[in-house]
């Protein structure tokens, strides 16, 4: 917090919001259970598979370094 609203921290105040964002997080994944709790665990399973599968092909594919903006000729070194 800038200059004139800063503020010492009490220990009571740190420790208090520690265990509301542990209750915060604790809910969250609650409800994100319950709500993914009726999904079909194969359609899920193809979906990840074609989802790595494509993440795989951008990655195997050649980037060709003459278009990139960043490319950087390399140094010329004297013999």
């Amino acid at each position: 917090m800038p200059g004139a609203v800063r503020r010492k921290l009490r220990l009571a105040d740190v420790l208090a919001y520690r265990e509301e964002l542990h209750a915060r997080r604790n809910r969250f994944i609650a409800e994100s259970s319950e709500e993914f709790a009726d999904a079909d665990a194969e359609l899920l399973a193809e979906l990840l598979a074609e989802l790595l599968a494509e993440a795989k092909r951008s990655v195997d594919r050649p980037r060709r370094l003459k278009d990139s903006p960043t490319c950087i000729a390399p140094r010329r070194t004297s013999l």
